[in-house]
């Protein structure tokens, strides 16, 4: 929200009103499809989280944009039981390619955490996946730890979101 005294009615309609040359909705296959022609050799936040073998059978089961109500009952969780379905329906969810993400928070490369496993290989997202739905450049160096960088991620409002909120903020201060 932003007020600004005496003026009424001074931001835009339509984000195409600040952004002129914007495009449609960005699929997850744009993006992974673009990270892959910019991955760097060796960058350590491309390796997936490490899981159990019971969460990979887990995950080996969840259907092409499935979740955890699609999983046989041995492989659903007791705790998820008990919730139903009104509750945690992100967990161990596999993001759809032709869809724009789904939100990142701070445990994104966590499949139990969210809809956070790839769309297609048998796998959470890896921390520079979950970086680059949220529109951080591919060849961005966060800092610190595992866990301190998906926190990070996590918690960050996309790249672009910001840009555009702060071009909006700014023609509007200019007024």
């Amino acid at each position: 929200m932003l007020a600004v005294r005496g003026k009424r009615h001074i931001l835009p309609q339509e984000i195409s009103d600040i952004i002129p040359d914007l495009r449609g909705s960005v699929s997850v296959r744009d993006v992974f499809s673009e990270l892959e022609v910019q991955r760097r050799v060796n960058d350590p936040l491309n390796r997936h989280r490490n899981s159990s073998d019971k969460v990979r059978r887990r995950i080996e089961a969840i259907p092409v944009g499935g979740g955890r109500f699609d999983l046989p009952e041995e492989h659903q969780l007791d705790c998820h039981k008990r919730l139903g379905t009104k509750h945690a329906t992100a967990s161990y969810g596999r993001i759809k390619w032709d869809a724009p993400a789904p939100t990142m928070t701070t445990r994104c490369t966590t499949p139990a955490c969210g809809t956070f496993v790839h769309p297609e290989q048998n796998r959470g997202i890896t921390l520079r996946e979950a970086a680059a739905l949220q529109t951080f450049p591919s060849d961005y160096d966060f800092e610190g730890d595992y866990g301190s960088i998906e926190r990070q991620i996590g918690n960050a409002v996309p790249v672009r979101m910001a840009s555009v909120l702060g071009v909006a903020v700014r023609r509007t201060l200019d007024m």
